[in-house]
């Protein structure tokens, strides 16, 4: 009996020219670019990580330790998870190197699209993908993609370029419960990009907007934060199943608002803001928690672990108990909110 084990960046599309398969006989393992605790090992900052598996909101880390893991995940947004990145950051440190390879990669995948030319044009899949980088954090609009092409050529870009793993959708739902897919909209979706240090080079952003941008400018001005946060959640997902990816939004005449993603994790709902704020400011996780009746969320920054309280002045659907906590994780402590620690403190 021959095993063969097949991999690529274009997998899926290939495995459409084969007419049909033995069921029960494949298995797909999802892989993904380098976590962030991935990037910390690859350098040998093994302690480091352990010392964030032992913080929490009740015990948050020094202030020098948490300042030199700040300074490690700006430098992972920039380099990235491309494991021939993180190869050449930890020989060179140099990120114009890393810029190199990322350019590298980005050519490739998209030479690689002419192999497909007779299912769908390699030009509208390129300026699909470009497109994604640009509306990256948004709600994607169809026609930005390409003005020339119906919505439904577009639609059908995005299915090739989900299933290539280059990109993965995040799709409204109203999370009325779990699972949250049974209440999904798929007229509203965000479109992750594979990976944030090939995103900040294809677009052209400069290293010193990341490395000198103020914490709270760096998560709340700009994609890439939110972006990072969605990656590393996929990252820490089993991987023997394709991921799904889910955020809210309410939408009124008087301004929008959106909690960044909703995940799963033991039959529990994880309420996650990507915002480096003032508590004022949270008004989209706070009407949120007041339409849910939720008394326990997260919100992610470059802050040190914590938490706070709050009292909703307006409480909704007869809630006796207008008490409301967030507790604050890390941007780089994104894998904490799959554990049991965080599901006991929800429940």
């Amino acid at each position: 009996e021959l095993h063969v084990i097949a991999a690529g960046s274009l997998l899926e599309f290939a495995l459409e020219e084969i007419p049909s398969f033995a069921v029960g006989r494949i298995r797909s393992l999802y892989m993904y670019p380098f976590s962030f605790d991935e990037f910390m090992s690859a350098q040998g900052l093994g302690l480091q990580l352990e010392a964030v598996r032992s913080a929490s909101p009740d015990q948050p880390l020094i202030d020098t330790l948490h300042k030199q893991l700040t300074d490690q995940l700006r430098c992972f947004m920039l380099v990235g998870g491309m494991p021939e990145a993180v190869s050449t950051w930890v020989e060179t440190h140099d990120y114009l190197a890393c810029a190199h390879v990322h350019n590298d990669i980005m050519e490739t995948y998209q030479d690689d699209f002419n192999k497909y030319k007779k299912r769908i044009s390699p030009d509208l899949l390129r300026k699909v993908l470009r497109s994604v980088a640009r509306q990256s954090g948004t709600k994607f609009i169809y026609n930005r993609a390409d003005e020339e092409s119906r919505s439904d050529k577009v639609k059908q870009a995005l299915q090739k370029l989900t299933l290539a793993g280059l990109v993965t959708p995040v799709t409204h739902t109203s999370a009325d419960g779990v699972p949250l897919g049974a209440q999904e909209n798929e007229r509203s979706i965000k479109y992750l990009f594979l990976d944030t240090g090939l995103l900040l080079t294809w677009q052209g952003i400069p290293a010193s907007d990341i490395l000198l941008a103020s914490d709270v400018d760096l998560v709340n001005k700009g994609p890439v934060a939110e972006v990072l946060a969605g990656l590393e959640i996929i990252k820490n997902k089993d991987c023997f199943q394709r991921t799904e990816m889910f955020y809210w939004q309410h939408e009124s005449k008087n301004g929008n608002a959106e909690v960044d993603y909703l995940d799963t994790c033991g039959g529990v709902v994880l309420h996650m803001e990507v915002k480096a704020s003032a508590q004022g400011a949270m008004q989209s996780l706070y009407l949120f928690m007041r339409k849910k009746r939720l008394h326990t969320a997260v919100r992610t920054s470059l802050e040190n672990f914590g938490a706070y309280d709050y009292i909703d002045p307006i409480p909704e659907n007869n809630d006796p108990n207008p008490l409301r906590h967030i507790e604050i994780y890390p941007l780089y402590a994104i894998s904490h909110l799959t554990t049991d620690t965080l599901i006991m403190s929800i429940l």
